[in-house]
C-alpha cells in the first residue's frame, strides 16, 4: 500500500514534464492538483484490491506540496516523506531549479527554522535559504525509516556542508537542533 502511494503522490509530473520542467513555479502548472485530477479520473482498479481510498488518497495528492497541509491520514503522511525524500535524492538537479543569487540568509528563512516550522517558499531568496528550506524539511519527516534514509543517502551532510560554506554562523545555529524527537516520529 505505501509503494503505491507514494507512487501515485507525482502522477501530475508526467504532463508536466511535457513543459520542459518539474518546476512548478517555471511551469506555472500545479502537478499536485493535477496528479489529483488524474487518479480522480482514471480509477486504479489495484487502488481497491490494496484497500485503497481513492477519494482520501486524491486528496492527500492535490495537497501534498502545500506549506500548511497537515498529514493526518496515512496515505498523506507516506507522500510527504516520499515527496521529500526523491527531492533529496536529486538534489543535485533540483538546486539548478533555484537559479537564486547567493547572499546573506533572509532572516524569515532563519526564523522559521529555528522556531522549528517549515521555511516558506516566500522566503527563498538566496542559494542558503534553498538549503535551509531543505534542513527543515526534517521537522515535517514521519517516520524513522524516511529519517534513516535522508541520513544514508548523504542528503544531511550535503545540505550542512552547503549550508556551512555558504555562512558558518548560521551553521553553527542550524547544526545542532534536535530536528525531530523520537517520539514524533512512527517506526
Amino acid at each position: 500500500m505505501g509503494g503505491a502511494v507514494t507512487f501515485a503522490h507525482d502522477f501530475g509530473r508526467f504532463p508536466q514534464a511535457m513543459l520542459g520542467s518539474f518546476s512548478d513555479i517555471k511551469t506555472g502548472f500545479d502537478h499536485a492538483k493535477e496528479g489529483a485530477k488524474i487518479l480522480q479520473s482514471h480509477p486504479w482498479p489495484k487502488m481497491a484490491q490494496l484497500g485503497i481510498d481513492g477519494k482520501v488518497l486524491a486528496e492527500a495528492v492535490k495537497n501534498h506540496s502545500r506549506l500548511d497541509y497537515f498529514a493526518g491520514e496515512l496515505y498523506g503522511r507516506f507522500i510527504r516523506d516520499a515527496d521529500k525524500l526523491g527531492l533529496l535524492s536529486y538534489f543535485h538537479y533540483h538546486i539548478q531549479e533555484f537559479k537564486l543569487p547567493e547572499g546573506k540568509v533572509t532572516p524569515g528563512a532563519l526564523r522559521a527554522f529555528l522556531e522549528g516550522r517549515l521555511v516558506p517558499k516566500k522566503e527563498m531568496k538566496t542559494q542558503i535559504d534553498v538549503f535551509l528550506c531543505w534542513y527543515s524539511w526534517q521537522f515535517d519527516l514521519n517516520f524513522f525509516a524516511t529519517k534513516k534514509l535522508m541520513e544514508s543517502n548523504g542528503a544531511e551532510d550535503f545540505i550542512l556542508d552547503q549550508i556551512k560554506k555558504r555562512d558558518e554562523e548560521v551553521w553553527r545555529q542550524v547544526a545542532g537542533q534536535n530536528l525531530r524527537g523520537p517520539d514524533k516520529l512512527v517506526s
